[in-house]
């Protein structure tokens, strides 16, 4: 009977220690793991150049950090969360905390397409769908097409609210171009431009023959952007007031190298000559003009008669090729 009675009390012990290393064990399991300070340093590209306002996020979380001039960031989590890392035009990363304290990420993947999700315009971005009227884009396989010999006369006829003019028949000359009319009654109404990321300021006279722009290929051109309103031109300041072309050329891909030729030739013809003197008439009338202005005959015209009829310079520079 004491045997049944111990055996009884042994087992009855048994079973609260049992009860008590459950029920603390699930106490212990219940409470959640502390909070810590998390620091590390975002990069980008294969020399881990740091990467400035990237955006860092705890997955689950509103709020969040964004990197330094130096790519470093600081924030508050949990070892069991996760970081969201981002920046326009990568891909965004997730990055598990663990227990770790420094948590340094590089992101790797480009991801263009989201640039075309929004349009910066100076101090924001908006959808581009909602200012389609503020910025015109022409592609580099669009301006070719016309084979211009400055990239300015690409334009001619490809924008809305863009007006081209040729002010001088030099070739390379001076283009006068205004978007949407005339904005100043004094001075230029040429508009700005940005060529990969240099400013150029306008030319204040197109019409003295000079193009500083006409240096540009037009082949290696990828985009032009004009930038026609307020909303769009603001960060370039009053500069700006005439409207902004915005010129991306082209960049070098990895891959294998692509050697490309492009040739163009063409044919013009005047579509009538200039009725002109010839040297017989030419020195008849040198003649008559000097004995009205009482000026000496000029001796190579003394005797208009015995001169021929001279070089037609007009076929000379105008005359059809051989074929």
């Amino acid at each position: 009977m004491k045997k049944r009675n111990l055996k009884r009390g042994v087992t009855c012990l048994f079973m609260v220690l049992l009860s008590l290393l459950l029920f603390s064990s699930g106490g212990y399991a219940q409470n959640p793991p502390p909070s810590q300070k998390i620091s590390g340093k975002v990069t980008v590209g294969p020399g881990d150049r740091p990467l400035e306002g990237a955006s860092v996020t705890v997955k689950g979380r509103s709020g969040g950090v964004q990197t330094d001039k130096d790519g470093v960031f600081s924030l508050t989590a949990k070892s069991g969360d996760v970081l969201i890392i981002s920046y326009v035009g990568y891909s965004s990363r997730e990055v598990r905390v663990g227990g770790r304290q420094v948590v340094n990420i590089r992101l790797d993947v480009e991801d263009r397409s989201k640039l075309n999700d929004v349009v910066v315009i100076g101090y924001g971005k908006v959808r581009r769908p909602d200012v389609t009227g503020s910025i015109s884009s022409i592609s580099g396989t669009e301006l070719m097409k016309t084979q211009p010999t400055t990239f300015d006369q690409a334009l001619q006829g490809k924008v809305a609210g863009v007006v081209v003019q040729q002010v001088s028949g030099q070739p390379g000359g001076g283009v006068s171009i205004q978007i949407r009319g005339v904005s100043s009654i004094s001075g230029t109404n040429s508009p700005l431009y940005v060529i990969d990321g240099v400013i150029i300021p306008p030319v204040n006279d197109p019409g003295n023959g000079s193009n500083p722009l006409s240096s540009i290929n037009p082949s290696e051109i990828e985009t032009i952007d004009v930038l026609k309103d307020a909303s769009a031109t603001a960060i370039y300041g009053s500069q700006a007031t005439n409207g902004v072309v915005v010129i991306t050329t082209k960049r070098g891909r990895a891959g294998a190298p692509a050697v490309s030729y492009d040739a163009y030739a063409g044919i013009q013809e005047l579509p009538k000559r200039l009725p002109t003197m010839n040297l017989q008439q030419f020195a008849t009338f040198i003649n008559a003009r000097a004995q009205v202005w009482g000026f000496d005959v000029r001796p190579e015209f003394a005797n208009p008669k015995y001169l021929g009829s001279g070089t037609d310079w007009q076929k000379e520079l105008f005359r059809k090729p051989r074929r």
